[in-house]
Formats: C-alpha cells, structure tokens, sequence
C-alpha cells in the first residue's frame, strides 16, 4: 500500500496485478487455439519423454 498526496491508502500494486492478470487472460481467451495446438504438442513430448525413461 501506497500513501497519495491527499493522505488516502492506495493498493497500486494490488491494481497493477488485477489488471494486467485480465490482460493475459483475455490474450489467453484470443489466442486459444494456437496454445491448444501447442498444449497437445507438448504433450505428446511429454508422453513420448515417459515411454524411453526409466521410471523413477
């Protein structure tokens, strides 16, 4: 919290989340089937990676 000239409690940084969090979120929502398409690829790596590695 923040103190402004007029002696209120501001939450900038509380602000400056909220906002840039809905920022990614509607980047996210616009661009959701190149990261689909990104998602399952980097899955099948992931599944390809745990059928040649020993398990642990």
């Amino acid at each position: 919290m923040t103190a402004d000239p007029a002696g209120q409690q501001t939450d900038v940084v509380g602000v400056w989340f909220t906002v840039e969090s809905e920022y990614r979120a509607a980047d996210a929502r616009s661009n959701s089937r190149p990261l689909d398409s990104v998602r399952k690829t980097i899955d099948a790596a992931l599944a390809n990676a745990a059928e040649v590695s020993p398990a642990r």
